[in-house]
């Protein structure tokens, strides 16, 4: 987008991040450097939901470019706020609500026909 692109430009990592979201990251012990005064049970689950809040605001970022396209993506670019109301610090409420209602809303706004038909698009350019 800084070099005049367009939102779509992102449209793989988007799907793949989609296929992944709903997903319970894994972690191992090896995969922290710093000790906390808290559990490592607790540790890895903040772990963990830091994964998936991050998978959802690069959703928001990219739905924020569609925005302004007046791209129906556009209507997710509140999705990793609202999950971070709805869930909290929980991982299990967050994975829950991604499965409810992120992937629900992301899915309706960008089918995997539609998917195919902008990377086809992009292959093109």
């Amino acid at each position: 987008m800084a070099r005049q692109g367009r939102w779509t430009s992102g449209v793989h990592l988007t799907w793949w991040t989609e296929e992944r979201l709903a997903e319970e990251p894994e972690l191992t012990p090896a995969d922290f450097r710093l000790q906390s005064f808290t559990t490592l049970r607790r540790q890895a689950e903040l772990a963990q939901w830091s994964i998936v809040m991050l998978r959802l605001t690069f959703l928001s970022d990219v739905a924020r470019y569609a925005e302004r396209d007046r791209d129906v993506m556009g209507a997710l670019v509140d999705l990793a706020e609202e999950a971070a109301a709805e869930a909290g610090t929980s991982l299990r409420k967050l994975l829950r609500y991604v499965k409810a209602r992120a992937l629900p809303r992301l899915r309706g706004s960008l089918p995997e026909a539609r998917y195919r038909e902008i990377a086809a698009e992009l292959h093109q350019d």
